[in-house]
């Protein structure tokens, strides 16, 4: 009897799981493009830059808005929650998220989430005031092609749109900007104001200067009117409706969404895309 052929036997099983690798691929390939990341339009992570892979983090569960607290700091935008006593130059706005986006963005055809036009939110907070807006552009330049902008009060969209808070400049200086690369964040005495939503698209307040409860017993009537008031006037307005320092629970996520309130602040991204996806 003729002995088998090794050589062509172990070629043979090299094709074999060649083949079967290749099918693998396409198979997750496949089922990747047919089942993309479920975004989260409602979703603001907190104080992003404090979780263990700051912007990372947050798109990988599908948020749609980013907060980045930054200190004009020997002229660097540093990212920190505090004003650091010996602060890291190398942890600044443009190494911790322009950068990262800007490859992204390549990387997905020009959009923040693979297989989605969603834009993405950076609110970008102002611990220092004076000359922080203004090294804040200059930052931006060398990235300007991802930014949503407005030339002469007309949009241009881009895939990365950014929103000013904390010690943020004049609004009526941002108005007379012939071509403006970013949106002030408001606060509720701005509904019904001066400014439309293309330069004020969010009103922000603190949770507990407006409302008492916790999510514990029912809703008090009193912090159910006032929350469907506001609601109502941010929803005529075309704005977003946001509380920072909210009570971390799915009641009050639930009671803040079914009032009209379009984003919700967490610094909890896993328990609340948990809740977000749960079946109505």
């Amino acid at each position: 009897m003729q002995a088998p052929n090794l050589n062509l036997f172990s070629k043979r099983i090299s094709q074999i799981f060649l083949l079967l690798s290749g099918i693998l691929v396409l198979s997750i390939s496949s089922q990747a493009q047919t089942n993309p990341l479920k975004l989260l339009p409602q979703a603001h992570a907190h104080n992003d830059y404090l979780h263990k892979r700051p912007l990372f983090d947050a798109l990988d569960a599908g948020f749609c808005s980013i907060e980045v607290d930054v200190h004009l700091i020997q002229g660097e935008l540093v990212v920190a929650h505090l004003h650091p006593p010996v602060p890291n130059l190398e942890k600044n706005i443009q190494n911790l998220y322009f950068k990262p986006l800007q490859e992204l963005i390549q990387k997905n055809g020009g959009h923040v989430f693979a297989g989605s036009r969603q834009p993405l939110t950076l609110m970008v907070d102002f611990k220092t005031g004076g000359e922080t807006y203004a090294v804040l552009l200059e930052k931006m330049k060398p990235y300007e092609e991802m930014f949503t902008h407005w030339e002469n009060g007309i949009q241009i969209p881009g895939p990365v749109i950014i929103n000013i808070s904390g010690a943020e400049p004049p609004a009526a200086e941002l108005a007379n900007e012939y071509d403006r690369f970013v949106t002030l964040d408001g606060r509720p005495g701005d509904l019904g104001g001066e400014w439309g939503a293309d330069l004020m698209p969010r009103i922000s307040e603190r949770y507990g200067s407006l409302f008492s409860w916790q999510g514990k017993g029912e809703v008090p009537e009193k912090d159910d009117l006032l929350l469907k008031e506001m609601a109502q006037k941010a929803e005529t307005e075309g704005r977003q409706l946001r509380f920072w320092a909210s009570p971390e629970n799915e009641k009050v996520w639930k009671w803040l969404l079914s009032s009209g309130v379009q984003l919700i602040s967490t610094d909890k991204l896993t328990n609340f895309r948990k809740f977000a996806l749960k079946p109505d």
